[in-house]
Order: structure tokens, then C-alpha cells, then sequence
């Protein structure tokens, strides 16, 4: 219900979603209320008026009952030539990925439909079926092009109410496309309410996380190969309560860096700090500390497929692409913000092996932290090579070679 009471002004409570006494809810005009669904009786009404109109623009009703019918296995037939399609693309890229190289899990997501589209087709090949029998195939010539027109437009509504293409590969179609999946979502809300608050400049001290780094390394007397928070984004969304366990024998705990203080959505003094690990790099014979952390919307995310909640079944048949989704729009988020794209590197990795145990993600960080060297490394070995060759006079670059 969505009519506001009189005098609503005067009653606060009318500004608020709540449940009346006859047990409907009331929705405040400017508070969008849920779809009842109006528009499906709708248009199975505007669509049963055109094949009423198609059967009296032709002389014969029994026609126009065969030629819906043709139609309707017509369409039928071309979604499930499209899913075969879309069957084959899951085939050549995502078989093992999304499906673990079962047919069965692929089946099941390409090929599902509900149960309207089903009993239209076991109707339809019924009808077909007695039609053929009494008199072959059908004769299109029999019917009028207005009477075909209205049919399909008639098909064209009907198909609208049938949910053919409620299956999950569609599901999986709206997550890597449309931007307002669960991922995306996510992602924004982790970006914004988390790090774009910790990495930029912010707190009493006005540091940022770089600086944090900084300070830091000066209190303790550590090494800081790279200045930035690894964000660890596990495919299983599992998120330990420390990465100093016994799963990760070369990964130590060490004091957090400075706590920061602010003020956000009516929280005063909320306290906001990193954890600081120590990692073995056994490679390179060193010990070398780094600011990391998992993403906590993993773990949030992933207590609500384990549920028993009504969308539980859903998010874990699509965990794998929600997570990838919301690894790629933080990625973008990060790329996109300039003051802090370079305070957070993300790590977005297969966690667990085929035996089921955790992979070593002492090696992941260092992996990555070997590679920003490097990329360190090349930048500045360019950056000099640029200010010599634009930058010093001629007579002293013969003199600097």
C-alpha cells in the first residue's frame, strides 16, 4: 500500500516503512514499493486479445490455433538454440574454471527451465501431433497477414510471461555485464566505506597509508620492500582470522601500524588500523615486513551462500563469478583513483589446491612484491636515462658516458 494517510505531515511515523493493522505494509510516496507482479496478468490479457483478434481476421479458428502453436515450438526452439550457443562458449573458455570439467554442472546451468516453458512445449507437441495427423504439415498460405501479425505479436508478449529465460547461465550473463550484481556492489561499497577512507589522507595525524609505512619503519627498524596494502582476494572467499598460522609457516605477526581515528556515519571515534606481517623471503635470504589483510566482504559474502537464508543456493552457484566480478571493479575503482591507486595492491588468487589444503600465500605476496621491485627497478633505470639524454647540456653528456 502506498497511499499516505492525512495529516502525514504531522505523524513522523508516516515517513517510515511499517505494517498496518490489517497486515499490508505502508510505503511512504517517495519510498518505492515492491512489485506486485500487476504487469503479467497484464500482458497475458493483451496477449490472449491479439490471438482473439488474429482468429477473427481468419475464417478459421482451428488455423489459428496451429499457426500459435507453430509459433510457440518455433521459439521454443530457437532459446534452446541459443543456450546451445552460449553452451559452446562455456565449453572453450569457462569448462574448467566455472564447471570443474563436468558436463553435468554444465547441463544443469545452461539447460534448466521452469516449469511454464515445459508444459507449453509438452501442449505444443501435442497439438502438433493431432494437427499433423488429420492434415500434414501446416499451410501458411491459409492465413492473412494481419491474422499472422497479430500472432506474433501476441508470441512476442506471451514470451514475456513464460520465463524462458530464467536459467543460470542468464544469472551469470547480469553479473558480467549489466554493473548491478552483487559483486559490483561489493566492490563499491568496500572501496568507498573502507579504502578510499584508510589510504588516502585522513585521521587526526593527516597521514596517509604510505606515511604510516613510514613512520613505522622508523619506530621499529624494518624493511618495507613496498609501501602498500596487499589486499588478498581468495577464490574460496575463505579469510582466516591471521595469515601467522600454521598453514603459513613463513608469515609472522608483528604490531599493527598506528591506529587512526574518524568520525564516519554518525560512529564517533571510529578506530581504523592494518595488521603488519614479517615474511621469509627464502629466495633472496631475507626477512621483509608488508601491510597486509584479506578483503573482508569475502567473508561476509561467503557466510551468506552458507547460510540457510532464501538466496543462499544462488550466490554459491555463482560464488566464483561474484568474486571475480567484485575483484575486477575494485581493480577499476583503484586504477581510476590516482591519489591512491598506488597505495593497495590487490592479489586476487586460487587458494586452495586439489587435495583441499591452502596454498602457501607467503608465495603469492612475495611473487608480487618481486615483480613491483622490478617494475621499481625499470622505471627509475628509465627515468634516468631520460634525464640524461633531455636533460644535462651536450659538453657534460660526452663527459657523463
Amino acid at each position: 500500500m502506498t497511499k499516505e494517510p492525512i495529516n502525514s505531515e504531522e505523524r513522523p511515523e508516516y515517513f517510515v516503512v511499517s505494517k498496518m493493522k490489517n497486515g499490508d505494509m505502508f510505503y511512504p510516496k517517495n519510498i518505492p514499493n515492491p512489485r506486485r507482479g500487476h504487469s503479467i496478468w497484464m500482458t497475458a490479457l493483451l496477449s490472449s486479445v491479439f490471438f482473439i483478434g488474429a482468429s477473427v481476421c481468419n475464417s478459421d479458428i482451428y488455423y489459428t490455433i496451429e499457426a500459435i502453436n507453430y509459433g510457440l515450438l518455433a521459439m521454443l526452439s530457437m532459446e534452446i538454440i541459443y543456450r546451445i550457443i552460449l553452451a559452446l562458449e562455456e565449453l572453450l573458455y569457462h569448462f574448467n574454471s566455472l564447471y570443474g570439467n563436468s558436463y553435468k554442472k554444465l547441463a544443469k546451468r545452461l539447460f534448466s527451465f521452469s516449469w511454464i516453458p515445459l508444459i507449453s512445449v509438452f501442449i505444443s507437441v501435442i497439438i502438433f501431433i493431432i494437427f499433423f495427423m488429420k492434415h500434414g504439415l501446416f499451410d501458411l498460405t491459409k492465413m492473412s497477414c494481419a491474422s499472422l501479425g497479430l500472432i506474433i505479436c501476441g508470441l512476442l508478449l506471451l514470451r514475456k510471461i513464460m520465463n524462458i529465460e530464467k536459467a543460470p547461465i542468464y544469472n551469470s550473463l547480469t553479473i558480467q555485464k549489466e554493473g548491478l550484481d552483487y559483486g559490483t556492489g561489493m566492490a563499491l561499497s568496500f572501496f568507498y566505506g573502507y579504502l578510499n577512507i584508510i589510504l588516502p589522507r585522513s585521521g587526526k595525524e593527516s597521514t596517509n597509508l604510505k606515511e604510516e609505512i613510514e613512520i613505522y619503519t622508523d619506530t621499529h627498524g624494518v624493511t618495507f620492500p613496498v609501501p602498500r596494502l596487499i589486499l588478498l582476494i581468495p577464490q574460496s572467499c575463505i579469510c582466516l582470522d591471521s595469515l601467522a598460522s600454521d598453514k603459513f609457516p613463513n608469515i609472522e605477526a608483528c604490531p599493527s601500524l598506528r591506529e587512526r581515528t574518524l568520525n564516519v556515519a554518525g560512529v564517533k571515534n571510529r578506530v581504523y588500523k592494518n595488521s603488519v606481517y614479517k615474511i621469509s623471503d627464502e629466495k633472496r635470504k631475507r626477512k621483509i615486513c608488508v601491510c597486509a589483510e584479506y578483503a573482508t566482504p569475502l567473508l561476509t559474502f561467503k557466510t551468506g551462500w552458507t547460510s540457510i537464508g532464501p538466496q543462499a543456493k544462488n550466490f554459491k552457484k555463482h560464488r566464483k563469478e561474484i568474486v571475480q566480478k567484485f575483484y575486477s571493479t575494485l581493480r577499476d575503482l583503484l586504477k581510476n583513483n590516482l591519489e591512491i591507486t598506488d597505495l593497495c595492491e590487490l592479489i586476487y588468487y586460487d587458494d586452495i589446491d586439489e587435495n583441499g589444503k591452502f596454498r602457501d600465500i607467503s608465495q603469492f605476496i612475495m611473487s608480487r612484491i618481486r615483480r613491483l621491485e622490478r617494475e621499481a627497478k625499470n622505471l627509475n633505470d628509465n627515468l634516468m636515462v631520460y634525464v640524461v639524454l633531455h636533460l644535462l647540456p651536450y659538453d657534460k653528456l660526452f663527459n657523463y658516458f
